[in-house]
């Protein structure tokens, strides 16, 4: 029976199977060359200027609308990052640093008298940011 299928018979299945491939050439062929023409085509500003006139003149006062609109949200996004992004702090300004000078002979008392003024202070800003927190928290219900 397998004689019979290989040399294809009189079997239904077998007839309607298409004729076997040629085989592969074993060298490669030569691929088909495209013509030849510039990386960089020179650009068809006057076609480009005619085409933005026609397509321009052509538009309804709907499209007029969207394309205004579109400009104005490309121009929002834009001016928002533009105020986000502190461009005014870029340049290299005048920058004042206070800085504290003390007496190279200072007793251990006014050290620890210093240190207890400048923890109450720092005590009575954390107590103040504190409760306009707490402030904060109850207008927007967050205990």
């Amino acid at each position: 029976m397998a004689a019979h299928l290989a040399a294809g018979g009189n079997s239904p299945y077998l007839a309607s199977m298409d004729e076997p491939r040629p085989p592969m050439p074993l060298t490669p062929m030569a691929a088909p060359r495209r013509p030849k023409r510039a990386a960089f085509p020179q650009p068809a500003f006057r076609d480009a200027a005619g085409d933005l006139k026609s397509m321009f003149s052509n538009m309804d006062r709907r499209r007029w609308l969207f394309l205004a609109l579109a400009f104005a949200m490309t121009f929002a996004v834009l001016f928002g990052f533009l105020l986000d992004s502190d461009f005014r702090k870029l340049g290299p300004g005048e920058q004042i640093i206070y800085v504290e000078n003390w007496r190279a002979n200072r007793s251990e008392a006014e050290i620890a008298a210093r240190q207890r003024r400048d923890q109450a202070v720092q005590r009575q800003q954390e107590e103040e940011r504190r409760r306009q927190y707490q402030k904060l928290g109850k207008s927007l219900g967050i205990e």
